[in-house]
């Protein structure tokens, strides 16, 4: 009878395509390893031995791609997030929150303080009017006092 061992999480199975690897794999390590290859043989003459490190810049994120897969996302996905988040996303977030609750809650509280505003310059106005009345007879009772009192008179 033969034995097969089967892998208790199906989620972490990967099919094979050809040989040891995987459909993925070949997608991405085959033109990898190409590129790395042409680069070198075509720029080894110009700038020798940098030409090796060249070759390794330009396959070695393909073949990452190829075989890398950081926290079970394919690393192509992984460079995405990382760049979104260390590089083009603001370093503090601000919480910001547009309800339109919060919009209608506003506009009755300004509402409000507009009505009272309004309320309070009427009320204002009146107090002015009856100040006015009462200082304009107290100044005259002070003119009268002061002539007839002519020592009581501001030096």
């Amino acid at each position: 009878m033969i034995e097969r061992n089967i892998p208790r999480d199906l989620e972490k199975y990967k099919a094979k395509f050809l040989g040891p690897f995987t459909k993925r794999q070949i997608f991405f390590g085959v033109p990898a390893i190409g590129l790395a290859v042409g680069i070198y043989f075509l720029t080894r003459n110009a700038i020798g031995e940098f030409s090796i490190l060249l070759a390794i810049l330009v396959g070695g994120p393909l073949m990452l791609c190829a075989v890398y897969q950081p926290y079970n996302i394919p690393f192509e996905q992984y460079a995405k997030i990382v760049l979104v988040t260390y590089l083009l996303s603001p370093k503090r977030r601000l919480y910001k929150c547009e309800s339109r609750y919060d919009k209608a809650f506003k506009q009755i509280i300004e509402e409000q303080r507009l009505q009272e505003l309004k309320e309070n310059k009427k009320n204002k106005n009146k107090d002015k009017t009856v100040t006015k009345k009462a200082g304009s007879s107290s100044a005259k009772k002070r003119k009268a006092f002061v002539s007839k009192n002519p020592e009581h008179q501001k030096v």
